[in-house]
Parts: structure tokens; sequence; C-alpha cells
């Protein structure tokens, strides 16, 4: 199926207002999309798939790395349904589609246009073959995050299989290549978190509901972190709970502005560099990396 027979004959002057209205998330929907893919098996953040929906809104906006990839996301119609699952240096990857980043050329590829996505043996180089108007392409790189196992796991679940062509064809466009041409469409805005220190992120101890009504269960909660902090002031650095508040990930001063400049500068480079040049006490990799600095 090439990128002409997906949406069939369906053009820029045939798309209406009503349809972007029907087809296009809005800011609350897009959220709820996000959290609601946590349930998937193949969700790299499926660790989190008990948080509510603020709570996960607040990880996320402690998250640059997400939050980048939230905004390269909405320089394209994002779809009703669309669940964001994986972004790093310009490779992001929903439930829809796959945006890969190559010598700062991106290339948005619509799920269902992709033929083929693995990775040659010994740590070869990452392949993706798709469709396109000219023809099948086939994109070649190395040095990236994103794993074929992810990417094919998303293509086995198949969600995007019940778009219609006027849902593909949203898919396929940029924002831009609509609205210079349709400036009399109005897309809803998809608004990011801004950063907060008040809300406890994803490495910090969950609250159950169990341990919200049961003092029982508070109490045992801070005798534990009591121990924890006497053990760390005994046979620790001094870092522990009484070694002073602790900072993580974006409210550590430069820890963002560095992970921005490492995503375009040095997209291959670990992001634990950014944890040592802030000081960080202690790195936490992952999905969403933790770095953390006690300040006395």
């Amino acid at each position: 199926m090439t990128s002409a027979d997906s949406n069939g004959s369906f053009t820029i002057a045939s798309l209406t207002q009503e349809q972007v209205d029907k087809y296009c998330a809005t800011s609350e929907q897009f959220w709820e999309s996000y959290h609601r893919g946590l349930q998937a098996p193949f969700s790299p953040d499926n660790q989190f798939k008990d948080k509510t929906l603020d709570e996960w809104v607040a990880i996320v906006g402690n998250s640059p790395g997400a939050l980048a990839g939230i905004k390269q996301l909405t320089g394209f119609p994002v779809l009703r349904g669309e669940a964001f699952i994986f972004f790093w240096a310009g490779h992001l990857l929903t439930n829809y589609r796959l945006q890969i980043t190559i010598d700062g050329v991106m290339s948005n590829i619509p799920l269902y246009l992709v033929s083929h996505c693995g990775q040659e043996p010994d740590g070869g180089p990452f392949v993706l073959r798709y469709d396109a108007e000219s023809g099948s392409k086939e994109l070649r790189f190395v040095g990236t995050f994103i794993k074929p196992q992810l990417v094919n796991a998303v293509l086995d679940a198949k969600l995007f299989q019940e778009l219609d062509h006027v849902q593909r064809f949203l898919l396929e466009s940029s924002l831009y290549g609509i609205v210079t041409r349709r400036q009399d469409l109005a897309f809803p805005r998809i608004e990011s978190p801004a950063p907060t220190h008040e809300t406890p992120q994803y490495a910090q101890l969950s609250q159950s509901g169990a341990a919200k009504k049961s003092l029982r269960g508070v109490l045992i909660v801070a005798a534990i972190i009591l121990l924890l902090g006497l053990i760390g002031a005994m046979f620790g650095d001094g870092q522990g709970a009484s070694g002073g508040r602790l900072l993580q990930n974006g409210e550590i001063p430069g820890y963002s502005s560095c992970i921005e400049e490492l995503a375009t500068s040095c997209p291959r480079c670990p992001i634990k560099m950014c944890c040592v040049r802030v000081g960080g006490d202690n790195y936490k990799p992952g999905v969403f990396p933790t770095c953390e600095k006690y300040v006395r």
C-alpha cells in the first residue's frame, strides 16, 4: 500500500473544519490517550500504569526528553486516540506513527506504511522499510535508543487499522503543509505541563490508597524512611535522607539545558553525562532516566 492508496483521492482541498474537530485531539484528549497507553504491555512506561492522570502529567512535566518529543509531535495533526510511546534525539513512536530523524532531516512515517523493521546481526544498523508515493524507501542508521522490538510490538498491535482515509491523510500531513494552504482551518493545540517541584515523581514513594487510609501504613512507611536515613548516615556518604533536600532532573540547575544540548549536538552520548556535569549524586537509567542531587 502506498501513501496515495492509503487515503484514496482525499486532498487538502477536501478537508473541512468539521473533520478537523472530529479527528484531531484536543490537549485533554491527547493526555488521556497518553495515560491510557501506559496499560499497553509494550509500553516502556508500563510500570507507571497505576498512576493517576494528574500524577502522570506531573511526571512528564519533569522529564525534558518527553516534553521535547511532545513538542516535535505537535508539529503534526495529532489524532484522537494517538498515544505517545517513545522519544529520543528526534526518533519518536506513537501507536499510529514513527518519526525518524537522520542528519537533521525528520521522516514522518505512518505505521500502516511500514513493511519491515529490524536490526542487522551483531549490533548492526537499524533497518526500516516503508512505502511512499515515490515507491519503497529504506532508512538505515546506528546509535539510536529506539529498538526494533518495540516498533514491531506496536506494529503487531495494529491499533492503526481502523483509521479511515481522512485520518490517514491527517497522519501523513504536517501542520505547516496544511495551514500554509488552508488558513481557514484551525487545529487544536496540545499544551504541555510546566515543571513542578511539588508533585512527587516516579522515583519517589507512591501513595497507595491503603497508605492514605491506614495510620498503621503511614507509620510503617515513616519508620522505613527514618531507618534508611539512619543507615545512610552511619554507613553511607552522608547523602541519604538526612543529607539534604533531594532534587531530581529538571529541578537540578543546568540539567534540562544540558539534555536539550545533548539531544542536538551529541544524540549518541549517554544522558548520564548531563548528570555528571551538574554534579549529580545518583543516576538511575530507564525510559525516563533519573538524575538525583542532594542540596544541603
